[in-house]
Formats: C-alpha cells, sequence, structure tokens
C-alpha cells in the first residue's frame, strides 16, 4: 500500500511535464479568447515564465531537501523503511524537466508571437 501511494507523487510529478507539453493543463480560454491576439500570446509568454519560476523554485527546494535526505539517511516511517530520499527525488526531477519544457512552450509563444507583429506590417 504504501509503494502504490509513492507511486501517485511520481506520476504525479514524472507525468506534469509531458501533460504541459501537450497543452492538457488548465488553461484559462475566457480570458484568453476576450483578448486580441497580440494581448493573448503576451498572456501565454507571461504564464510560461511564471510557471518556470515556479517551476524553478520548486526544482531547487526539491534538490536541496532530497540532498539531505540522503546525507543524513532519512527514512520513512513504514513497513519497508523506505529512505525518505527515494520519494522525494520525483520532485527535482519531474520539475527540472517541467522547466525545460516551461522554455519550449515560451518560446514556441514567442515564435507566434513574432509571427503576429510581422504580419502586421
Amino acid at each position: 500500500i504504501e509503494y502504490s501511494a509513492y507511486t501517485l507523487v511520481y506520476i504525479a510529478f514524472l507525468g506534469s511535464p509531458y501533460i504541459l507539453k501537450n497543452h492538457g493543463h488548465v488553461n484559462i480560454d475566457m480570458l484568453e479568447t476576450a483578448l486580441k491576439p497580440a494581448a493573448s500570446q503576451i498572456l501565454k509568454i507571461c504564464t510560461n515564465i511564471m510557471g518556470l519560476v515556479i517551476s524553478g523554485v520548486a526544482c531547487f527546494y526539491g534538490t536541496i531537501v532530497t540532498h539531505s535526505n540522503i546525507i543524513d539517511n532519512v527514512h520513512i516511517l513504514d513497513t519497508m523503511h523506505t529512505p525518505q530520499w527515494v520519494l522525494v527525488i520525483a520532485i527535482p526531477v519531474g520539475t527540472f524537466f517541467l522547466s525545460i519544457q516551461f522554455i519550449r512552450n515560451g518560446l514556441a509563444e514567442v515564435r507566434k508571437l513574432k509571427e503576429l507583429k510581422g504580419g502586421e506590417k
């Protein structure tokens, strides 16, 4: 039972970059459609920047916690006496790849904005 619960952490953190790549996260369609195309692209770029900052901070602190758990040899109080780093390593790894995907999505949105601006001239 414990390992099935730990698997949920892995699914959440390691699956989120894939979902972001396929634009499967929650989106504010009402606001996006109310804006002009260029403003909508700027909003998407800002959203990707905010996501990058948040996932970068989570990656940084997740790495610190994981390293601390390895150094201090912290174990979870379960029947298997699992090392805690085995559980928490999914956080820095997942948020690292999430950060990379936010960068990729942000750059794609910048290219789309440039195309929109180029078409207006």
